[in-house]
């Protein structure tokens, strides 16, 4: 049924293609036109008429003669390759600036040797002052990249500041995650003589996997359907047209209705909805609006009662026409009404439709999560922020990912055949990848971090890491 949707919907927009005289693009809506560009369908137009279109490489350089491109060690390689030559071809009317850090390159679509690829006549200034990170941080960090690259930085920051680790040992029998890490941060809260550390929301707590957050935060039961289909790699950011709706349109209406602000509420649905579209030829127009105002009432009662899930709250909204919903979650509120074949069926589709059957505050706390106001982040969503209290959680067990290894990075666990080969051969592999993940959530604390390591070899790690001169013994808790 999923196959067969996306084919005749991909057959229509090819047919509308000759008579489109504008696209739509906005990376944070959920816009459900033919004419809509997804934000990788830009980066593939722009990348390609950039190569191929020499006017439109004149157009570029006349109305940007000066082009700074932030997180270069993150941007996609098309895009780099794209700008760099065009940098080659108009070398005199063209000055590009690429700000990033390599140690912080997180991506695997990005240029792996950016400086290598540049040509050697561009300047490669070095920024080695720290303006965020305290001096007791900054050492840290320079300890763990010093293999890498060796570039070291200075901390301008007017305090020491404070960084330790806590070393968990998951040998122990029902060992419950959740109230170790309170004790830690009543431990954190003592060692800095911060009382914020007894504040969940003033702490910034990392954790590598998503569904370790959606676990944490309460939203296990809408995120797992999802995270354990083909949609993994997009729930970080929303980044479909049926999850930007429901954390965007979907949520804000629901919130507006709860809280009763009308204005907003017509707002959204002159923005989002059709039920305004022929509303100059309504005859009754007094008796329509009372109509609306009525399917408003009933929503509202329905919210009232927590118990009903995305899929009740959703499908009433379907049935009374009050938003707009991309076609995808309509096939997933149908797809109950019908015998599942789970090999002709869409896994994204099915996905969905279980994913709906969670409450409807389990979709608010997966759109606080993703929007950063979350208590909780990804060791890979923080680049670039800040926070003045962090907790990076490092544990292997739970995250279940094949990209980063902490601890084969720390020295508690031998290295595979393909990991030797790949150090040998100077190409990227688990270690280099966590070691630069392991420089940026550290090198998000203002004042003061807590590194928390789950693992069955305490004392063996707590060795190591006074080896690396990383902590010295002082600094390391076992728990």
């Amino acid at each position: 049924i999923g196959r067969q949707e996306r084919i005749r919907k991909s057959l229509k927009r090819l047919s509308s293609l000759e008579s489109t005289r504008c696209f739509n693009y906005n990376p944070n809506s959920s816009n459900v036109e033919e004419s809509s560009l997804e934000h990788s369908e830009v980066i593939d137009i722009f990348s390609k008429l950039l190569v191929e279109k020499k006017s439109f490489r004149k157009i570029l350089v006349n109305k940007f003669p000066i082009l700074f491109l932030d997180e270069a060690q993150d941007t996609y390689e098309k895009i780099i390759d794209a700008l760099v030559q065009t940098q080659i071809e108009f070398h005199s009317q063209f000055v590009i600036g690429l700000f990033g850090d390599n140690m912080q390159r997180i991506f695997t679509n990005n240029k792996k040797d950016l400086s290598k690829f540049i040509p050697e006549n561009w300047k490669r200034p070095e920024k080695i002052e720290n303006w965020r990170c305290p001096k007791r941080v900054v050492t840290l960090i320079n300890k763990v990249r010093f293999d890498a690259d060796k570039f070291q930085q200075e901390s301008k920051v007017n305090h020491n500041g404070f960084a330790r680790c806590l070393i968990v040992d998951t040998n122990k029998p029902n060992l419950d995650k959740l109230l170790v890490e309170d004790e830690i941060c009543k431990i954190m809260g003592e060692i800095t003589n911060d009382d914020k550390w007894n504040i969940r929301s003033e702490i910034k707590t990392l954790i590598l996997e998503h569904h370790m957050a959606a676990t944490r935060s309460g939203f296990h039961k809408f995120y797992k359907p999802l995270y354990d289909s083909a949609l993994r790699s997009k729930l970080s950011a929303a980044d479909t047209q049926s999850l930007r709706f429901l954390v965007g349109t979907f949520c804000e209406f629901i919130k507006s209705v709860q809280s009763k602000n009308d204005f907003n509420i017509i707002k959204i649905l002159r923005n989002s909805s059709d039920i305004f579209l022929d509303f100059s030829t309504v005859e009754d127009q007094l008796s329509y609006l009372k109509n609306i105002r009525d399917k408003k009432n009933e929503l509202f009662d329905l919210l009232m009662d927590s118990n009903n899930s995305i899929k009740i709250i959703l499908n009433y909204i379907y049935q009374t026409n009050l938003l707009n919903i991309p076609s995808l979650l309509v096939q997933a509120l149908v797809l109950d009404n019908y015998a599942v074949d789970t090999d002709s069926s869409s896994s994204e589709l099915i996905a969905y439709s279980q994913a709906l059957d969670a409450k409807i505050d389990q979709l608010f706390k997966y759109a606080s999560y993703i929007d950063g106001t979350s208590a909780f982040d990804t060791h890979q969503g923080v680049k670039g922020l800040q926070f003045e209290r962090v907790m990076a959680i490092l544990d292997d067990d739970e995250a279940g990912g094949f990209l980063f290894n902490y601890d084969k990075f720390l020295g508690i666990k031998s290295l595979s055949d393909s990991d030797k080969n790949n150090e040998a051969q100077g190409d990227d592999n688990a270690l280099s990848r966590t070691r630069r993940l392991f420089y940026v959530i550290c090198s998000r604390a203002e004042k003061s971090l807590a590194v928390v390591c789950y693992t069955k070899n305490s004392e063996l790690l707590k060795g190591k890491l006074i080896e690396k001169e990383w902590f010295d013994e002082s600094e390391i808790h076992l728990i």
